[in-house]
């Protein structure tokens, strides 16, 4: 039932990548999270401690392990937001495309935090900094883009969860 320590070596260094990715400089410690077939929760001292009780959920949920990669959730997005990481602040059209799974087009945004680089994972955000999901930075942000040309690829929304409610 309970993955081994090799196993929950792997996840935490999945979810460090992941946050790193991102530019953020804060990490859970290892007694804070606890993995329980995949998925990783943030957990108090307490909690940890008798973490050997059967469970569906506890503490935060942040996310799982996929196929060898890591899916946050959008709690772990949203913690990320408050704190110093790559961000993308877009206006209220392109708030509304994002979370129907479209792309971002330059003159949608409204200010970029952190790294601006093709290739970077950034947070977007709606113009109340309210975390919308993430994507990867397909363009540099600090260059033009031809007319009509995305330059942030989403790769997970808010409306994520609805389209595969079909």
């Amino acid at each position: 039932m309970y993955a081994n320590l090799e196993e929950s070596g792997k996840l935490m260094n999945l979810i460090k990548d992941f946050m790193q990715k991102l530019g953020s400089k804060i990490s859970f410690g290892s007694e804070n999270v606890l993995n329980k077939k995949g998925k990783l929760f943030l957990i108090n001292k307490k909690l940890h401690e008798n973490s050997q009780s059967n469970f569906f959920y506890a503490g935060i949920y942040l996310g799982e392990n996929k196929q060898g990669k890591f899916i946050p959730s959008f709690n772990l997005l949203f913690i990320l937001s408050k704190q110093k990481t790559n961000k993308v602040i877009i206006d209220k059209k392109a708030a509304w495309l994002f979370i129907y799974g479209k792309d971002i087009f330059r003159e949608r945004i409204l200010k970029v935090e952190g790294d601006t680089k093709k290739g970077a994972i950034t947070l977007v955000l709606n113009n109340f900094e309210d975390c919308l999901g993430f994507g990867e930075i397909i363009f540099d942000l600090d260059k033009k883009p031809n007319k009509g040309e995305a330059v942030v690829n989403n790769i997970l929304d808010l409306g994520d969860f609805l389209r595969r409610e079909k």
